[in-house]
């Protein structure tokens, strides 16, 4: 027989557990320890449950609102193609998706940073990179991505995107240095 523990909780999470359980129609018992292995789980990821709720929302939007998975042995020749032959329809529709993405996904994350929802997102959706970050300077963000795999023609389009994603919060570029597998932009309001 396995021994029961009693924990305590806030009284609106027991209600609301307790709604979930009556929905599921499970007992409460069975929903609290579900939960409770799924934070062991968590844990030994070394990850917080507030991370992995969050990717996980990023990632359903994301493909709720058409991205997909594509492997970069796939991805990166068709954009070196696609590149060299149309740069400018390329850059601006890598720019315009980028926008989209810097109105979309703050909204999903309401009460949150748009900057840290932002950085989330490209830290989530955008694989490869060894450091990908959004620090707050004095006179704005400055962004980092560093992707040592990256080609010269993916670099200059993801910096063109995740210009656009900053763009959309009301920022301007400042300075761009953008070379084979290394961004760096620095913005600052308009």
């Amino acid at each position: 027989m396995v021994k029961r523990r009693f924990l305590a909780a806030r009284e609106d999470l027991v209600g609301g557990v307790s709604s979930i359980a009556k929905d599921r129609h499970l007992t409460l018992y069975g929903v609290v320890n579900e939960a409770l292995q799924q934070v062991i789980r968590v844990e030994a990821m070394k990850r917080t449950l507030n991370e992995v709720v969050d990717e996980y929302m990023v990632v359903k939007t994301a493909k709720e609102t058409g991205s997909i998975i594509v492997a970069e042995e796939l991805l990166h020749p068709i954009v070196e193609k696609a590149y060299a032959r149309e740069r400018e329809p390329i850059l601006k529709a890598w720019y315009e998706q980028g926008l989209w993405y810097g109105k979309i996904f703050p909204t999903q994350f309401p009460n949150q940073d748009p900057l840290r929802v932002l950085e989330k997102v490209m830290q989530t959706l955008i694989w490869g990179t060894s450091d990908l970050a959004v620090s707050r300077e004095r006179d704005g963000p400055v962004l980092r991505c560093i992707g040592p795999r990256f080609s010269q023609a993916y670099t200059v389009l993801l910096a063109t995107f995740l210009e656009g994603m900053i763009h959309a919060q009301g920022y301007q570029t400042m300075n761009k240095d953008v070379s084979r597998g290394v961004i760096l932009i620095t913005f600052s309001r308009k």
